[in-house]
């Protein structure tokens, strides 16, 4: 998990737990063959995204905000898999959704194309492979209730073939993207194993850990992070990828700035790809928090997933105000002086 340290804050790297990966006697160039690895291949629509500097401000004020109770709008088992699977209801029945903040508008897979409303228009789209994706835009029909919880969807909503996302994908009904969610403040408690959507208000962050700044970028959140070697990158924060992955331009840089003399030629990656090549970084610092140990995979885009953010007890995403708050597993280092 993550610990903290005294030193000043600086920008780092994150977590993730490589079990899942056979590593190499050099323990520094591994390639990733997992079963899990099947995960990889979430694709999702979104736009190409800027590089960003995370600031991080640690640390809460002596004199408190008044605090109010926030509006609960959703609130849900986290569980222990992948991906996460939320229940939307849409005319009348439930739905099998996954929740996913790598994904800019909010879909329903193409077997339920029927129940749309009005089609607009169709476009091509780019997936995380750099593929194209093609999606339909259909109008929701005034008496469709659909939504989750106590929260409401109206208006457009995209259509698509999840079989271009990977066959897993298949079996779930739609995808829960910002869309529905920018407007609210997203907790996932790890300890509780809860999943909690409500109204930003006066409420008081200072049990939320500590915070970081947010970029959007084809309306998903990004988090610019410094990698060994001064490499920096835009990651999306993707609830909807399983680990940590970096385009594959950078992760050579990444690769060489630890071995020289290895050779790496850059690939095409699809869904049959059955391996990746990754880098295993090891005490590896984000702002005052320590990750133990970071696998990083090569990939057409950026992305730090589900395992990354399982390395706390709280990560709370305050979209309307443009912060990712994490608080460390341990209760005590979360509230040490950075």
């Amino acid at each position: 998990g993550a610990s903290l340290d005294t030193p000043e804050p600086r920008l780092g790297f994150l977590n993730f737990s490589p079990t899942d990966f056979l590593e190499q006697p050099n323990n520094l160039f591994t390639k990733c063959k997992s079963a899990m690895l099947r995960y990889h291949h979430l694709i999702r629509v979104f736009s190409a995204f800027a590089i960003l500097t995370a600031a991080v401000n640690c640390g809460c004020r002596e004199e408190k905000k008044p605090v109010s109770k926030p509006q609960m709008r959703a609130e849900f088992e986290l569980g222990e898999g992948f991906p996460i699977e939320v229940p939307m209801h849409f005319k009348g029945s439930e739905y099998r959704f996954v929740f996913d903040t790598g994904c800019g508008l909010t879909s329903f897979n193409s077997i339920h194309k029927d129940m749309m409303g009005p089609h607009v228009r169709s476009e091509t789209a780019t997936g995380s492979l750099k593929q194209n994706i093609s999606l339909d835009y259909h109008e929701l029909e005034n008496d469709a209730n659909f939504g989750i919880g106590r929260i409401n969807i109206a208006g457009r909503v995209g259509v698509s073939d999840y079989s271009q996302f990977g066959q897993w994908m298949e079996e779930y009904d739609g995808l829960l993207g910002m869309d529905a969610l920018s407007h609210f403040i997203v907790q996932m408690d790890f300890i509780e194993g809860t999943l909690r959507i409500f109204d930003p208000g006066l409420q008081d962050p200072c049990d939320w850990g500590y915070p970081f700044e947010l970029h959007f970028s084809g309306g998903t959140p990004h988090l610019g992070v410094e990698l060994p070697g001064g490499i920096m990158e835009s990651f999306m924060i993707d609830t909807g990828a399983p680990r940590c992955y970096l385009k594959q331009d950078l992760f050579e840089k990444l690769l060489h700035h630890f071995r020289p003399n290895a050779e790496y030629t850059p690939r095409e990656i699809t869904h049959d790809t059955d391996s990746l090549t990754g880098v295993p970084l090891k005490d590896f610092h984000l702002g005052p928090m320590v990750y133990e140990e970071i696998l990083i995979c090569e990939y057409p885009r950026s992305f730090l997933g589900m395992e990354f953010l399982r390395k706390h007890a709280l990560v709370t995403f305050d979209f309307p105000d443009s912060k990712m708050y994490l608080k460390p597993l341990d209760d005590s280092e979360s509230a040490a002086e950075p």
